[in-house]
């Protein structure tokens, strides 16, 4: 494994990169919303969702018309939230991401819907819809966004240095580390 590159965090990632992708947020907010749309169909788990919270089946394309943007909203809310923790965090690995997306659902989603069932009679099998939907979404989105940071969107990776031409060493400025890329001629690290 490269050395700056330990347990799915990447310390090669430049400051300047460190901001979400607006394209990427966008994208995974979509995957976000297909997941969610497909996971409540009677395909899968609709007609047991509609069941349990009393609906008529015949009404599942009844919605009110502002339902949908304020959803896509959501969507996009929760997305950027996760993006940031991804490139915070520099998750840059799918084992991170999973990592982060499994920790994140069971610390928020798994919680409150447990906290749903206990103190507001939600019925358990509800809740593990529920919970089933935000987990596939909360694995699988974290993942794409770990890539696209990782790789800059499409195309190829972002250049990594390898361990053979570049090794890292600490400057100290003003009370500061920065770091600074030292040749293979180089002879041993050195403070600049």
């Amino acid at each position: 494994m490269h050395p700056e590159v330990r347990a799915g965090r990447d310390d090669t990632v430049p400051p300047t990169g460190r901001r979400p992708k607006p394209l990427a947020v966008l994208a995974a907010a979509v995957v976000w919303f297909l997941v969610g749309a497909v996971w409540y169909t009677p395909l899968l788990f609709g007609n047991l969702w509609m069941e349990l919270r009393g609906l008529d089946p015949a009404a599942i394309g009844q919605v009110p018309p502002w339902t949908i943007p304020v959803e896509l909203i959501r969507c996009l809310v929760v997305v950027y939230v996760l993006a940031h923790l991804v490139v915070r965090l520099r998750v840059s690995d799918w084992r991170a991401a999973l990592r982060l997306g499994f920790l994140v659902w069971l610390g928020f989603p798994a919680t409150l819907l447990v906290g749903s069932v206990i103190w507001d009679n939600v019925p358990w099998t509800l809740a593990a819809i529920h919970a089933g939907d935000w987990l596939v979404k909360g694995l699988l989105v974290p993942m794409i966004l770990a890539a696209w940071h990782r790789h800059g969107g499409a195309g190829a990776p972002a250049p990594r240095p390898s361990s053979a031409t570049a090794t890292r060493a600490p400057r100290a400025v003003e009370g500061e580390t920065q770091v600074r890329e030292l040749g293979v001629g180089d002879e041993a690290l050195r403070p600049v």
